[in-house]
């Protein structure tokens, strides 16, 4: 039996530095605009500039990813809070402009027609023309104050702890023990997690009411009449 576990390498970058990390949007920024400016001669040119700017969205998503999951699982490591607060509050506004003025460059493009029959092209031709349909500079601001207050709700969530059998543990490790086969325990340890819940039962609700205003204005500012029609367009 092969116990060795293969772990996935990084592909070789062909755009960026190999030793390009985020950091600040001013280091970011260059290679945006290098990606607006770039001439689009032919249909090759076309395909290639998707895989530099597709490369640059992922660099992109996996820093945020990991200072997202850095600060999911230490919620008390006020660094790594900075850290992501600092990608949604200075880098993600920044860039959302770019993402859609690049957006516009791929379906202006001339070339674009040559590549809309092969695999895989018309579902992101699709998800192009639905994301700059929607995009609004006025939900900039108001998504930034989403993501903030969508973690704020998520780090009182995640520091909630209850004592049993001697032991603190976090709530999702007392969700194991609701499913216990011992009733009474699933009993006791559910009353537990209601008693812990109630005591951020105010700075929860009004978390859930403002984001709930702030969801509706997104939604309002596209032209939809609610946040439901409005996602469930951002869906296809």
């Amino acid at each position: 039996m092969n116990n060795v576990m293969d772990v996935p390498k990084r592909p070789v970058r062909h755009f960026l530095p190999e030793s390009f990390v985020v950091t600040t949007w001013e280091e970011l920024k260059p290679y945006l605009d290098q990606l607006l400016d770039q001439e689009i001669d032919n249909a090759a040119s076309l395909k290639m500039w998707l895989r530099h700017r597709s490369e640059l969205e992922s660099v992109l998503s996996e820093d945020m990813g990991w200072r997202y999951i850095r600060m999911t699982c230490f919620t008390d490591n006020e660094e790594y809070s900075k850290s992501y607060q600092d990608f949604v509050q200075n880098i993600q506004p920044q860039a959302a402009p770019y993402s859609d003025m690049l957006n516009k460059k791929v379906l202006e493009s001339p070339h674009l027609k040559s590549l809309e029959h092969e695999a895989g092209y018309d579902m992101m031709i699709r998800n192009l023309k639905k994301e700059v349909e929607l995009f609004r500079e006025s939900n900039i601001p108001l998504m930034t104050e989403i993501t903030t207050d969508t973690q704020k709700y998520a780090s009182i969530s995640g520091a909630m702890m209850i004592e049993m059998d001697g032991q603190e543990i976090t709530l999702q490790q007392a969700g194991v023990i609701l499913q216990s086969t011992d009733r009474a325990k699933r009993e006791a340890v559910y009353h537990k997690i209601a008693t812990r819940r109630l005591q951020d039962k105010a700075a929860l609700d009004e978390l859930f009411t403002k984001l709930i205003g702030l969801r509706h204005q997104v939604a309002l500012n596209a032209d939809f009449v609610n946040f439901r029609d409005y996602m469930f367009n951002a869906y296809g």
